[in-house]
């Protein structure tokens, strides 16, 4: 399937566990594998016969990593500063290859798709017919193109759908990990934690809606902290990982919600969930800033309206030129 948006998978330390890129050649679906230089070699060893055939790899240009906003004050060299980064790059190369939106997916997900549902129910399977998946697929990007103020959508998580059942989509909440983006926005990725996060609020703060389709395909992610590979630690000594492990554990989830504080404090708050610290947002306020959003349908099928005064709103950040 050539998709009418590009789509980017990025990807680290996982040359035998990128699960994204496998499903998505499994379903014919083309699309781009963005990785270090130094791990080309090692993926290459294990890509499958239908990933040669609808995968391209992209090496990651290495001068995004030095000019990343990871809104913090530790140097680049002393610890990992996120996957931001490449994100930033797909979203360049995108603008490049000329189109007005991108694909943006995370390297561990595999996807279900709906096959009915009542009003109790919401039924998936996880296998299809690669055409019965290309076309349900299709569908977020239609839906996606009929609203002219949706700057960014996301495939719903599978198990994250239970109180919209009869929707086909939850607006104003947040992106995560599958991510249709309008490219022409002058906003980036920023942060070396919870940049979906950020981004997401970024959009809504600036007066536009973000929504997380529930109408087709949805994607069904592997736990950040659970994943083996990525960011993660290689030993309970290595402190440059993004995410440590349970010994050094003020170098993950404690990290991650103090820098959401730092940038959005209005929005977030620090709680304990599950054992371990988490952020969790202020749904009052949150209603305050984007309880007005709603979505507006496109005059012209496919067109955005933005206005770049909008963006001014998003503060710490530097709209670029």
């Amino acid at each position: 399937m050539i998709n009418k948006y590009p789509i980017f998978v990025i990807s680290y330390n996982r040359p035998q566990r990128c699960k994204t890129s496998k499903w998505l050649a499994e379903y014919e679906v083309l699309h781009y594998l963005i990785l270090h230089k130094e791990q080309i070699e090692e993926y290459k060893k294990h890509l499958t016969e239908k990933q040669k055939k609808y995968t391209t790899i992209l090496e990651f240009d290495e001068t995004y990593k030095y000019k990343y906003e990871t809104c913090d004050d530790i140097p680049h060299r002393v610890k990992n500063a996120g996957s931001g980064a490449e994100r930033n790059f797909a979203w360049d190369y995108a603008k490049k290859l000329g189109h007005k939106a991108h694909w943006l997916m995370d390297d561990n997900m595999m996807f279900y798709h709906i096959v009915g549902r009542n009003a109790k129910n919401i039924y998936v399977r996880k296998r299809c017919q690669i055409n019965d998946f290309q076309e349900k697929f299709k569908k977020a990007e239609n839906f996606f193109d009929k609203y002219e103020n949706l700057l960014m959508l996301e495939l719903a998580q599978k198990d994250f759908f239970f109180n919209v059942r009869q929707n086909t989509f939850a607006l104003n909440t947040r992106c995560f990990s599958c991510n249709l983006i309008y490219n022409d926005m002058p906003l980036r990725w920023r942060g070396r934690y919870n940049e979906d996060v950020i981004l997401s609020t970024d959009v809504m703060v600036s007066g536009y809606c973000i929504a997380s389709y529930i109408g087709g395909v949805l994607k069904s992610k592997e736990s950040t902290r659970c994943a083996v590979g990525g960011n993660h630690a290689k030993d309970k000594n290595d402190k440059e990982s993004l995410y440590s492990d349970a010994e050094n554990y003020k170098f993950s989830s404690v990290d991650k919600t103090n820098l959401l504080m730092k940038v959005y404090p209005q929005y977030y708050r620090k709680v304990i969930k599950y054992g371990r610290v988490h952020h969790e947002y202020n749904r009052k306020e949150l209603k305050k800033m984007n309880g007005h959003l709603k979505l507006i349908p496109a005059k012209f099928y496919g067109e955005k309206r933005i206005k770049l005064q909008d963006f001014k709103k998003v503060k710490h950040y530097k709209i670029p030129e």
